[in-house]
């Protein structure tokens, strides 16, 4: 963050501008400050599970996957996606592969928790920030 009488500044190293102003006196490039931010919201109650979100970009504007290892392990594995008032948005998705993509683009921007079950008990709960 840069600061000064005229006003402040805060700015990303490898940040990609998307849009320049141009005036008579100078020019001024914007760009999109995003955080990375997956977190786990309640303890395991399975270790022998590794359950990875991979949200690419993070905050994500499309596809969300989900990745489980050993899946030969589980059977029964669900998930459900919840806005921040916990309306459900997707309710009762198989996950029958390693990798399992979820489609978040028609929804609008916010928060949404990912919740993975195994015959209905909760393994994770993970947060989503959804951009775009």
């Amino acid at each position: 963050v840069a600061s000064g009488t005229n006003g402040s500044s805060s700015y990303s190293i490898g940040q990609v501008d998307y849009k320049t102003q141009l005036s008579t006196t100078g020019f001024i490039s914007q760009g999109v400050q995003q955080p990375y931010e997956v977190i786990v919201l309640v303890n395991d109650q399975f270790n022998e599970i590794q359950v990875n979100i991979t949200v690419s970009p993070n905050p994500t504007k499309d596809i969300a996957t989900i990745y489980i290892e050993d899946l030969t392990k589980w059977e029964d594995l669900e998930f459900n996606l919840f806005d921040i008032n916990g309306r459900i948005i997707q309710e009762n998705r198989k996950i029958t592969t390693s990798n399992t993509d979820t489609n978040l683009s028609i929804l609008p921007i916010g928060i949404y928790f990912l919740k993975i079950t195994n015959s209905k008990k909760v393994l994770k709960t993970l947060k989503i920030i959804k951009n775009q």
